[in-house]
């Protein structure tokens, strides 16, 4: 079963249990009340059915402004709030990104993928995890991350978690954004992953992991190119932006050479030199 069908799965239980509690609750204070369907549905504004379907969670497709109406007329408050659990799916840039760098490892090099933070039981998971000689790197994949302090607090929590895992690879897309964001935040994402690229890269190229002058196991951030991989007979974009600009640069410096021209008497149009030979 893939990851999206777990996470939609996940979701479509927790949503019906939520739908139940709700239910049970308007029951017991409406009857605590001493109203009936009739009148809560009628201060709602929604019909007396509609109540009953809320009550026994047979109202699926329920607006949250509906539940909140209903549940505001039996003397309860509608509260919701959103917490992280577990990992989002991953989309086709993510896949993409993954499988480049794999292309950098040397084949030598198992692979575990959608690995469980710690084993089985707990909902996070890794992107990836290397098996690399005894040591067990996992990797992160991330195309275009906002907050980098968000980021590296996560990573650093899985890692406490997966007493399994050695070392960590963050793979990021050799994208303007991303760079932009290393360089505002390199000295905490080397404090962090203070391993390279270039000695990731090279250490994994010949089937080993990199370590640290204290020949510790250590985390490293990696920028893997091609985020946008090309499709077929499509022109690249970049060459078609400087030819624009050096187009526009030759106009630019054509218009300047008129304006001398006429600014020191060398130009004129035929029109103007044909009427002044006719004087």
């Amino acid at each position: 079963m893939s990851t999206k069908d777990r996470a939609v799965d996940n979701g479509t239980r927790r949503g019906r249990t939520i739908l139940t509690e709700l239910g049970n609750e308007l029951r017991a204070s409406r009857l605590e009340h001493g109203l009936s369907q009739a009148a809560v549905a009628a201060a709602a504004r929604i019909s007396r059915a509609q109540v009953s379907r809320i009550e026994r969670a047979e109202a699926p497709r329920v607006a949250i402004l509906e539940l909140a109406r209903v549940l505001a007329v039996v003397g309860l408050e509608l509260s919701a709030r959103a917490y992280p659990s577990g990992r989002p799916i991953r989309d086709a840039a993510h896949l993409a990104l993954l499988a480049r760098f794999r292309q950098k490892v040397a084949p030598s090099i198992a692979w575990r993928f959608e690995a469980p933070v710690g084993g089985t039981g707990d909902l996070r998971a890794w992107d990836a995890v290397m098996l690399v000689g005894l040591t067990e790197v996992a990797v992160e994949t991330e195309t275009r991350p906002r907050d980098v302090q968000a980021l590296l607090r996560r990573l650093a929590t899985k890692r406490r978690d997966d007493p399994g895992i050695s070392s960590v690879v963050l793979v990021m897309a050799d994208a303007r954004h991303n760079r932009s964001l290393l360089k505002e935040f390199g000295e905490v994402v080397r404090s962090e992953l203070p391993l390279t690229s270039k000695a990731i890269i090279e250490a994994l190229a010949v089937g080993r992991w990199a370590r640290a002058r204290r020949q510790r196991p250590r985390a490293g951030v990696i920028a893997v190119g091609g985020a946008r991989p090309m499709r077929a007979g499509r022109r690249s974009a970049r060459p078609m932006r400087a030819g624009r600009r050096r187009r526009g640069r030759r106009a630019r410096d054509r218009a300047a050479s008129r304006r001398a021209d006429l600014a020191a008497g060398r130009y004129a149009s035929g029109v103007i030199a044909g009427a002044e030979e006719s004087k």
